[in-house]
């Protein structure tokens, strides 16, 4: 039996060759090659409209590369959806839909077997399993609109959990909660890391850089540095005008 986070062919978990991708006449990403093994935890940072959002939409199968290739766990991505977890950007949706934390988290379960409104038990003791992971299991009966930022991104997390997937994909998972959230938040990485590979987009580098394993600076061309490379000229670079390091204490 495999491990949860293997890859069936021993190669790595995302594969990105000589990727490139435009919008009309407009070329976002050029020429982008890039491997995440089994079991890593890599930091994509970058400016705004740097290709982030269109590299995340290619590797989850939502547009089609235009040229080079992109394999997930060895797959076509749209083949490999069921083994990402996706934990998008700060959700847009009003925070007074009538919708509990439990109903929220077994939506992961669609597409699994379970019909809408239809799930079985397995999916129920799933759930729980997932708010229990991200410690957010005394959430389960509250109304979404009820929790606090930190709150909500655990519950989030838990959705992308829920079907037990082997990758996953966050979106700036730490916006708009506080510093000290933003800390536990990614302790809980650290620790799902143990048996997921997980691919993280953020603006704060210099805080990234303190848990994952590999930042990938991506500005329509991309480069990977170790966690020691990351000094304030290579974010001055990356990001262009004057740019303070912020040192994060624990």
């Amino acid at each position: 039996m495999k491990s949860p986070a293997s890859e069936p062919q021993g190669g790595p978990a995302i594969l990105v060759e000589d990727l490139s991708f435009s919008y009309g006449e407009s070329l976002v990403l050029e020429h982008l090659d890039l491997q995440i093994a089994v079991g890593e935890f890599v930091g994509l940072v970058g400016p705004n409209a740097g290709g982030k959002s269109t590299l995340l939409r290619l590797i989850l199968g939502l547009l089609e590369p235009q040229a080079g290739r992109i394999q997930v766990l060895g797959r076509a991505p749209r083949l490999a959806r069921r083994q990402i977890g996706y934990v998008p950007q700060f959700p847009g949706f009003p925070r007074d839909f009538p919708i509990s934390v439990e109903q929220m988290v077994i939506m992961g379960r669609l597409g699994g077997g379970a019909l809408f409104g239809w799930y079985r038990a397995a999916d129920r003791a799933a759930v729980q399993v997932a708010l229990e992971e991200v410690e957010a299991a005394d959430l389960a009966k509250r109304r979404i609109g009820t929790l606090s930022g930190g709150q909500l991104q655990r519950v989030l997390l838990a959705r992308a959990l829920v079907a037990a997937p082997e990758i996953l994909v966050l979106d700036e998972p730490t916006a708009n909660i506080d510093q000290r959230t933003e800390g536990d938040v990614f302790e809980l990485l650290a620790a799902l890391n143990q048996r997921l590979t997980i691919l993280l987009v953020s603006h704060d580098i210099a805080f990234v850089s303190q848990y994952v394993g590999r930042v990938a600076c991506l500005n329509r061309t991309l480069v990977c540095h170790g966690t020691s490379a990351v000094t304030a000229e290579l974010i001055q670079q990356l990001y262009g005008g004057h740019v303070r390091m912020v040192a994060h204490q624990h």
